[in-house]
């Protein structure tokens, strides 16, 4: 049976103030009136049902999970002890999955991505299963690009489908520098590595097992202790923090991608997020006591009630709240996750 994972442990570093550790972007409505995960909630139960509905987070977030009431089951609401990157956390959830069911396919998904066009994703999700019950191996989805963005990674697949609809994945590229990116997106055989994936829980486990052994022991041995257990967080805290790319999906031979051809984002940044957010004719978006002035093509958003004032600016972010203030070129502003870093490191401090 198909199961939805979802990954909900992330820090959401570089849409700092409005993202904190506290706090984290998957949390808040960014985009409306619903968090970002309980929108990826909504989207995954749309054809799977809730109790096969699952979330992974971290110890600390597990109350924010919690306050949102989802209606995920309490018992689908996997605890990491510590943040310990993707492939740890999904090797948990593969785990736990083939306990209850041993034929689990799994769907994962990270919490903080914004998918609008729902029946073109469960199209896709439809291809992606239907690969993987007749040829096996990994699947993930590649979003055919809307430009020559340098922020994502790409996937570079074969030109034509196989039988399944499903293409074969050649390599996968790092962020690349602005020339490539536009290469890239010539081609037409690129895509946005977007970080969602389906394969069988069997065979994920067998992946790690071939590429991360010292994981796949240790993923053995949770599989025998409860979350309650005293050695489950030494067990977990034992496994190299690396992400399923680095660690498995660069090195299998049996990886497809399914196209997606649907409006994607993974709110990243403010850049992004200024892109997806309603914007008057001025092309700025603006939350709160706020006054502009010769301002276009800008996201300013302050909850603070004194009065902010943006004048004679072009492509800013303005961002005032209780935890901090934010003033940013947008091009710039993935560098938010370096003030984020600097608050941490200096709470309490005046």
């Amino acid at each position: 049976m198909l199961h939805a994972v979802i990954l909900a442990g992330g820090g959401g570093t570089r849409l700092w103030p409005l993202s904190t550790a506290a706090r984290p972007k998957q949390y808040l409505p960014l985009t409306g009136q619903k968090s970002i995960l309980e929108m990826t909630v909504e989207r995954a139960s749309s054809f799977v049902p809730l109790d096969r509905i699952w979330i992974v987070t971290t110890q600390e977030q597990m109350p924010l999970v919690e306050a949102l009431g989802t209606g995920v089951p309490s018992e689908n609401i996997l605890r990491e002890p510590m943040g310990r990157n993707t492939a740890p956390c999904i090797g948990l959830a593969s785990v736990r999955l083939r306990e209850r069911d041993q034929d689990a396919t799994m769907l994962v998904l990270p919490a903080d991505h914004l998918i609008r066009d729902v029946d073109a994703f469960q199209s896709c999700v439809n291809t992606a299963v239907e690969h993987t019950e007749a040829e096996g191996g990994l699947v993930t989805f590649g979003i055919t690009p809307s430009r020559p963005e340098t922020g994502y990674g790409y996937i570079h697949a074969a030109a034509e489908p196989g039988p399944s609809g499903a293409y074969t994945v050649v390599a996968f590229k790092e962020k690349p520098d602005a020339a490539t990116a536009l290469q890239f997106v010539k081609s037409g055989d690129y895509f946005w590595n977007s970080g969602m994936f389906v394969w069988k829980a069997a065979t994920i486990l067998d992946m790690f097992a071939s590429c991360l052994p010292t994981h796949h022991s240790i993923l053995s041995t949770i599989g025998a202790v409860g979350d309650g257990d005293a050695r489950f967080a030494e067990l977990y805290g034992s496994m190299e923090a690396i992400s399923i790319d680095y660690g498995i999906l660069e090195h299998a031979d049996n990886v497809a991608m399914v196209r997606g051809d649907f409006d994607w984002s993974d709110v990243g940044g403010f850049e992004e997020l200024q892109r997806i957010s309603e914007k008057d004719e001025e092309g700025n978006h603006v939350e709160g006591h706020v006054l502009l002035e010769g301002v276009t093509d800008s996201y300013v958003k302050s909850s603070d009630p004194r009065p902010v004032a943006v004048i004679g600016l072009e492509g800013v972010t303005v961002v005032v709240n209780e935890d901090g203030i934010l003033i940013s070129r947008t091009t710039e502003s993935q560098k938010a996750k370096l003030a984020s870093q600097w608050s941490n490191e200096n709470a309490g401090k005046k």
